[in-house]
C-alpha cells in the first residue's frame, strides 16, 4: 500500500512538473510573437500616422 501512494505521489510530481514546462513555453511562445509582432505593428501605425498627416495636408482639413 505505501508502495501505490509514493507511485501516486511521484505521478502527481510529474504532472506539476509538465504543467511548469508548458507555463514556461507559453511564456516563450508569447515572447517571440510579441518580438515579430511588434516592429511590423510600430511600422504599420507610423505608416497610418503618415498617411493621415499628407491627408490633411492636401486636403487641408
Amino acid at each position: 500500500m505505501n508502495f501505490k501512494e509514493e507511485e501516486n505521489n511521484s505521478i502527481e510530481e510529474d504532472d506539476n512538473r509538465k504543467v511548469l514546462v508548458g507555463y514556461k513555453d507559453v511564456i516563450a511562445l508569447s515572447i517571440a510573437i510579441y518580438r515579430m509582432v511588434l516592429p511590423k505593428l510600430i511600422i504599420t501605425l507610423l505608416a497610418l500616422f503618415l498617411a493621415g498627416f499628407i491627408m490633411m495636408k492636401f486636403l487641408g482639413a
